[in-house]
This record gives C-alpha cells, structure tokens and sequence, in this order.
C-alpha cells in the first residue's frame, strides 16, 4: 500500500514566516481548573518557567512552531473532527514533515479536496476515521492493497477562538 507525502500546497494553506517578530505573553503559573469551582491560591498567581522560557514569557512561535520551513496553517472546515478539538474555524498548525504515524492527526489529499482524519495503521491495512460524537454518520475510510493514499501533512496543533 503505497503512502505518499504530498509536495503540493493547498490553495487554502499558508506557510508561517521563516522569521516571525519575536512576541511573546506573560505565562502565569497554577493552573485553570476546568473541574468544579473552588478557591484559588493567592499563592497560584505567579509567573512561571514551566515551558521552558526565560523571565515567564511564551513566545507562540516557539511553542507551535517547531518546523517553520515546512509548518503551515489551514482553517478547518466541517464538524468531523470535532471529538478531536478541531471545530469549523479551528486553525489548524501542520507540519509537512513530521512523521505520520498510527494514532497521528493528518491532512490528506482524498477526492478533490484535502481532508483531515485520523489515522490508523494496521499491517497493510490503513485507515481515516473521523472523531464525532455521531461516529456512524462518518465511516472510515479503508484503503488496502495497491491503493495509494496521499498524506500532505501532519496536524501539531489546533487554534480556537471562542
């Protein structure tokens, strides 16, 4: 079963820049709760190291853009993907380059139009399954033997605006 890297670029996709402005946010430490209520620490409120970053700042360019030559951006369209956090209007960050594995997030040239699914590697065996909580109304797509799948690229990270 050939798998394929795609060389082409989607109309859609636009590559990050090679030398962005260096940005970054004060990182706080602690942590957002998304359990149930309850007080916080005055001591929580503290700038942290955790990400590895001088004086508590993240530079978004740094923590997402670990490729920048073959690293791109798409927004997501559809509500396939959405038990995986990508929504229509997800931004999605993909990496040219980064190996497809099984378990692997991909963008894939299916049809006529890109796609992105999730997937699975079994033997000779391949498939895309997409994550919605109504799993029935998207089926899997099976490819085996000499049917060539043509994977563009690899899904690092999703952006939401709420």
């Amino acid at each position: 079963m050939p798998i394929i890297v795609s060389p082409n670029l989607p109309v859609n996709a636009v590559r990050v820049s090679l030398h962005p402005p260096h940005f970054s946010l004060p990182l706080y430490g602690g942590k957002v709760s998304a359990a149930q209520s309850r007080w916080a620490s005055a001591a929580q409120d503290y700038m942290d190291d955790d990400f590895g970053v001088l004086g508590g700042r993240l530079d978004l360019n740094v923590r997402f853009v670990t490729n920048p030559p073959s690293t791109f951006v798409m927004p997501v369209d559809g509500d396939s993907m959405i038990k995986a956090g990508l929504f229509p209007g997800t931004i999605a960050i993909i990496d040219k380059n980064a190996d497809a594995k099984s378990g692997s997030i991909v963008v894939v040239w299916y049809g006529d139009k890109y796609i992105v699914k999730r997937l699975y590697i079994k033997g000779n065996i391949v498939k895309l399954r997409s994550e919605h909580p109504k799993i029935r109304e998207y089926p899997p797509i099976l490819f085996k033997g000499d049917d060539e799948l043509v994977i563009w690229g690899v899904v690092k990270h999703g952006i939401n605006t709420y």
